[in-house]
């Protein structure tokens, strides 16, 4: 049993893989579905393309060391959306520090609002922070779409950062509140005071609310409903669709142990990937490498490799594109008994809201599968394992792709689990969906970029395909692709 794990779990889950393919498949998520499209427009690349100067790495087992930042406007708009319906506030007022600039699928930035209540103001306050339903795009869009693609996290008066859920009006749904129907923050509920502070964190994902500015309102109540406090709420946003942290990453190791990086083109590019850039040398020692969240062209996505004496190595992102991993970290010995291990996928949004983002899942030879708890602790990134489940060598291999991971039996029929975001002991996944079949044609699968929204087959003539993970249709990335030992 591996060295970070010497206790045996507490709790297990029997249901076999089989078993789980019989109750309701998991939905899987609109916005991943809508990253997967960027996939559909690769075209052919060559291996043997000109590569750029990249300074080599030393030849022993490598440990290669070593974001784009959002800017925020200066000032303050106070003015609402002309739709909003604004409450009639006794005295109070809520200023904003500055309009933040949110670019999407980048680091989230802050935005601060302090809160003067009226005088006598006493017992527990809340706040929400809400903006009008016509200023979605398209103009009047349904506003629980636009509110899926953001997180927050949240401070009240300097305290600690909570995470805070972002609601929208849902479709054949009669609104019950005044604001049901709009995009609205909702913040902690704190005693009243004489002034309030709430420091907001945004992030959103890669197309979030494209190029629109928001304005609505901040509005704090008291228990009953009353409204204390309102003042001028604004957000900027931008879409990212060149961001680096939004372009994919794609990592290969030829036969010499050379590791490879291709950074994913902006969509609409004519290749789907730039030139590729040399990492290091040594990466040979190393009998099974995966991604536990999405390695993007940012030098973002963490990665363990284990070694042939069976030790784990664990290497954190450095978020330097030119060295993408800092020094490697020993997890533990004894990880040979494993034949498939997979990250469970993640990324900057799954950060940012407090979700479980970056597990490892594990199969043994006996084809129980184990789940090892990302920590977010560099020097010991795993909780002790917790059983899953037994009759995962009904696949012939799992990768990490699509917030969750990909199963292929022999016979070529592929399963996708969409993860949990939320701790749920020892079920990482939902149930099984069958997503495509004769997928065994396929020698090597990879789920590249954050939150795998390219999922790449390579051949056994060597060439490496686009795939769609839902259809049958796909797209020719290029020939030669045999070279590598390793995709991932």
């Amino acid at each position: 049993m591996p060295a970070s794990s010497p206790a045996s779990p507490s709790a297990s889950l029997s249901a076999s893989p089989s078993a789980a393919g019989g109750r309701a498949p998991g939905a899987g998520r609109t916005r991943r579905l809508r990253l997967l499209a960027t996939a559909c427009a690769a075209v052919a690349l060559s291996v043997t393309a000109a590569l750029p100067a990249v300074a080599d790495t030393p030849s022993a087992p490598p440990a290669p060391v070593t974001a784009a930042s959002a800017g925020a406007t200066a000032g303050h708009t106070a003015a609402g959306s002309p739709s909003l319906v604004r409450p009639n506030v006794p005295g109070g007022s809520v200023t904003q520090d500055a309009v933040p600039l949110v670019i999407g699928g980048t680091r989230p930035v802050t935005t601060t609002f302090t809160a003067t209540l009226p005088a006598g103001a006493h017992g527990p306050v809340s706040a929400i922070m809400a903006f009008g339903e016509d200023q979605m795009p398209p103009a009047g869009g349904y506003t629980w779409r636009i509110a899926a693609g953001l997180a927050s996290t949240c401070s009240v008066n300097d305290g600690p950062f909570v995470p805070c859920d972002w609601r929208g009006g849902s479709p054949g749904e009669e609104p019950v509140g005044p604001y049901d129907e709009y995009l609205r923050l909702i913040l902690p509920t704190v005693e009243a005071a004489p002034t309030i502070t709430y420091r907001i964190r945004i992030a959103s994902d890669p197309y979030g609310v494209a190029g629109e500015r928001l304005t609505g309102f901040l509005l704090v109540s008291d228990a009953d409903g009353g409204a204390l406090a309102d003042g001028g709420a604004a957000i900027q946003f931008r879409t990212a669709a060149d961001s680096p942290y939004y372009r994919p990453a794609l990592y290969a190791v030829d036969g010499s142990g050379v590791m490879w990086r291709y950074d994913g083109t902006a969509p609409g590019s004519a290749a789907p990937f730039q030139p590729r850039a040399r990492v290091g040398a040594g990466w040979g020692v190393y009998t099974a490498i995966t991604p536990l969240i999405g390695t993007t062209a940012a030098g973002s996505g963490d990665v363990v490799a284990r070694d042939s004496a069976g030790v784990l190595w664990y290497y954190r992102q450095s978020g330097n594109p030119a060295q993408p991993f800092q020094p490697r970290v020993r997890v533990g010995a004894g990880w040979n008994i494993y034949t498939a291990i997979a990250g469970t996928g993640g990324g900057t949004l799954d950060e940012l809201a407090d979700q479980r983002s970056g597990d490892l899942v594990a199969r043994d030879s006996g084809g129980v599968l184990w789940l090892y708890r990302a920590t977010g602790d560099p020097a010991a990134p795993f909780a002790p394992r917790v059983r899953v489940g037994s009759g995962w060598n009904a696949y012939s291999s799992i990768t990490t792709s699509q917030d969750g991971v990909i199963a292929r039996e022999p016979s070529g029929v592929v399963w996708r689990y969409n993860r949990h975001h939320t701790d749920t002991g020892s079920e990482p996944f939902a149930a099984r969906e069958q997503v495509n079949e004769g997928w065994n044609i396929y020698t090597a699968l990879s789920g590249a970029g954050a939150d795998g929204q390219l999922l790449l087959g390579r051949d056994a003539a060597g060439k490496l395909w686009s795939l769609n993970p839902v259809g049958s249709n796909r797209t020719l990335v290029g020939g030669g692709w045999n070279i590598y030992s390793r995709l991932f």
